[in-house]
């Protein structure tokens, strides 16, 4: 029987062919072997930018804006194809709710994740806070569109409608714009509207772009997740180099990707490969970068 010991697994830094090679058999290289606790910090340092960066709530309404403007993009051809459904129309109030909802989702979620990882009475929740309460006092989109979402719960749709402002050029010809609004005395009406929306609603007393709105609602956003992303800095930047220290010392050949394997001592099967997570530290190194243009 083999001995008990030789069947315990352990972590190494290997390599694997970074694409499918055209023979179908693959290359494992298994080299300097690394204990369960390194292992645990790459992954703990990949946790950490996954959540900031790629399943960031930020990401999710990223989504749903880009949604909305595709869907408006596609409905407005369609206008001036003559080929308008009411079912598309339709598409443009189910793309502004999901917008609505991304929003207060990455409010929510975002303190949460904060909180939870660094405390609520840290630099970085408090940064966050701090940012939204910013946009919601200096920003009108950024306020309207968070109590229009209470609008939309409560009174069953956003009350928004599209219309044609057509304009003639210097060609002579007639160009066509397809646009879409909400009037703000028909959000005025049977409502009670925060005390800082009422008046800018009162004040504009007439239609107003909706895609401008979330254009603005979205860059809010964008500042607000920017101002966190470098109140993390030193926490994004000490994952980020965890995770290439990991990759320089897997010393993986060219066209080969870094990798952990887990294997047993006596190399017989069953082998785990997890891979290294460098293209997640390329993404945080680049987003810290944009967020000190953004955010500056």
């Amino acid at each position: 029987m083999p001995d008990e010991t030789d069947q315990e697994l352990s972590w190494h830094l290997g390599s694997v062919p970074s694409s499918p090679p055209a023979s179908g058999r693959w290359t494992l290289n298994i080299g300097e072997p690394i204990s369960n606790e390194e292992y645990d910090s790459h992954q703990a340092s990949a946790g950490l930018l996954t959540e900031t960066f790629s399943n960031s709530s930020f990401a999710a309404l990223q989504q749903r804006y880009n949604e909305f403007k595709d869907t408006v993009i596609a409905v407005s051809q369609a206008f001036v194809d003559k080929q308008l459904t009411p079912q598309m129309i339709q598409s443009i109030g189910t793309k502004i709710d999901d917008v609505l909802t991304a929003l207060r989702r990455f409010s929510d979620r975002t303190g949460h994740a904060l909180s939870q990882r660094y405390g609520k009475e840290s630099q970085e929740y408090l940064t966050f806070q701090e940012a939204l309460a910013y946009e919601f006092d200096n920003v009108f989109a950024y306020r309207f569109a968070w109590h229009l979402r209470n609008y939309s719960d409560h009174r069953g749709s956003v009350p928004f409608h599209v219309n044609e402002e057509s304009q003639l050029v210097p060609s002579g010809s007639v160009q066509r714009e397809f646009r879409v609004v909400v009037d703000s005395r028909v959000l005025l009406t049977n409502y009670d509207w925060h005390t800082l929306v009422r008046p800018d609603l009162e004040h504009i007393s007439g239609e107003f772009l909706l895609e401008t709105v979330m254009d603005r609602v979205q860059l809010s956003c964008r500042q607000a997740y920017c101002k966190t992303l470098l109140a993390q800095e030193g926490s994004i930047t000490k994952a980020m180099d965890n995770i290439r220290e990991f990759d320089r010392r897997a010393v993986a050949p060219s066209d080969f990707a870094s990798v952990f394997v887990q294997a047993s001592p006596s190399g017989i099967s069953p082998v785990t490969v997890s891979p290294i997570s460098v293209e997640l530290a390329d993404v945080a190194e680049t987003a810290l970068q944009q967020a000190r243009v953004i955010a500056a």
